[in-house]
């Protein structure tokens, strides 16, 4: 059981013993291949704290930060300095004894739970997380900013092709009726809407010749012009 992330261990217990202020231990017990064996229990590390119970069920907390290892236990298996200091990585057990100085006799403990409590997440785990967040949420920011941003685009892109259409389409009603205003629909010759503009050009053109006796294109055109509903003999 790794510890590392708990800061205190909960001990809801009664402890009756024959004389008053009697204390109990409790040690954590961590294996690590670099000092421990499977064959030797003792060569797991205590881990150890004391303090004094009561004689009904009450909480003590134990801060995990002020376990300290077993002097002993250092000297007798030459633990290396590295190694000396309490380590709360992989707790294989939990022992708990009578304290430094006990009295014979009878000795009743009762233990009704033992918890620890601590942090789930680490300070920097927390800051990891929440910077994380940050940038997932930021990026989704950004994805739906650039989806936003071509659904937008595609919608003016049609838009803009729509309208080409429509001034295609406009364009080339605009010629068809043009052409239809200004040729016969019978013979496809220019008719007179389209001849009396040129006629006004050519006659412009001479304005600066004088004469007094102008007259209109449409009155020599409508003099000059034979109605084709009047029957005319032709000789041969």
């Amino acid at each position: 059981m790794n510890l590392d992330n708990y800061h205190s261990m909960v001990i809801e217990a009664a402890y009756k013993a024959p004389a008053p202020n009697q204390r109990l231990r409790v040690y954590l017990r961590n294996y690590n291949e670099a000092y421990s064996t499977l064959e030797d229990p003792v060569s797991l590390k205590f881990n150890g704290i004391e303090y004094n119970p009561t004689d009904t069920f009450s909480e003590f907390v134990l801060p995990l930060n002020s376990f300290q290892v077993l002097s002993w236990w250092i000297s007798d298996l030459a633990v290396p300095i590295e190694h000396a200091g309490p380590e709360l990585s992989n707790i294989s057990l939990i022992e708990i004894a009578t304290g430094s100085a006990p009295v014979i006799g009878h000795h009743e403990l009762i233990i009704k739970s033992i918890r620890f409590e601590g942090q789930m997440i680490t300070e920097a785990g927390f800051f990891r997380v929440l910077t994380f967040a940050w940038l997932a949420t930021a990026m989704i920011l950004l994805m739906v900013k650039y989806w936003q941003s071509r659904l937008i685009y595609r919608r003016e892109r049609y838009r803009a092709e729509r309208l080409k259409q429509i001034n295609n389409a406009l364009k080339q009603q605009s010629e068809t009726l043009s052409i239809m205003a200004t040729t016969d629909a019978l013979t496809s010759l220019r008719n007179r809407m389209n001849i009396y503009p040129e006629l006004d050009k050519l006659i412009g053109a001479r304005t600066n010749r004088a004469c007094t006796h102008c007259v209109s294109t449409s009155t020599i055109l409508n003099r000059s012009m034979i109605p084709l509903d009047t029957t005319w003999g032709i000789n041969c």
